[in-house]
């Protein structure tokens, strides 16, 4: 059906206790050797069907950023300006799947981000002003499966485990969805291996003015 545009230290989110997914993470030292030893464990875990977003969101901070910047396909450049530069995302990881579902019943929904619609006032273009809109992912179903990306924004947004929730009140309000865990998770997390420690189908874009 395709996509439809229309107008830290280690934290644990509630109760949940996430697997170290980075157990090499100190041998290698600087933002290049880290991000690089990030994006090639999330591209092994997702080529045997067992990366978790959640257990990701329940990483160390630093890591949490790393993993971002993979997700999303970006880096710090080695250069001495230091601006983000674009960088692929590894085979595996950009063609990997996320399942989620509302604890609801209803379809998802979440944001997007933020795009400009119009400019007002002024003659010329440094005397005007955009005015912006929210823009939103919904679906058509209460479960769908969408790429990384997509899947790792909606369930910082909103995701159990992965939106920071203190009080059951929070979580209440808070928690909206859930990531279901992939086919390979048991076989690499609980086979005794490891202990624990872009497009999606049927979306729409929707918007909402700000």
């Amino acid at each position: 059906m395709g996509l439809i545009k229309t107008s830290h230290s280690k934290k644990f989110i509630g109760d949940y206790t996430a697997p170290d997914l980075f157990p090499e993470e100190s041998r290698y030292s600087g933002y290049s050797e880290k991000r690089a030893y990030v994006a090639a464990r999330l591209d092994e875990l997702a080529s045997r069907r067992a990366l978790f977003l959640t257990d990701m969101a329940n990483q160390p901070r630093n890591l949490i950023a790393l993993a971002n910047d993979v997700i999303h396909g970006v880096k710090i450049s080695d250069s001495a300006d230091g601006q983000m530069v674009s960088e692929p995302l590894p085979h595996h990881l950009s063609t990997y799947s996320v399942t989620i579902k509302t604890l609801d019943g209803k379809p998802l929904k979440w944001k997007g981000g933020r795009e400009p619609t119009r400019a007002y006032g002024g003659d010329s273009i440094k005397e005007k002003h955009s005015l912006h809109e929210d823009y939103f992912w919904e679906s058509e179903d209460a479960q769908e499966s969408l790429g990384v990306a997509m899947a790792w924004q909606c369930l910082r947004q909103q995701g159990k485990h992965c939106k920071h929730a203190p009080s059951a009140k929070s979580r209440a309000l808070n928690w909206k969805v859930e990531e279901l865990k992939p086919e390979g998770y048991d076989d690499v997390f609980n086979g005794g291996e490891e202990k624990p420690s872009d497009g999606a189908r049927g979306m729409r874009r929707t918007k909402k003015a700000v």
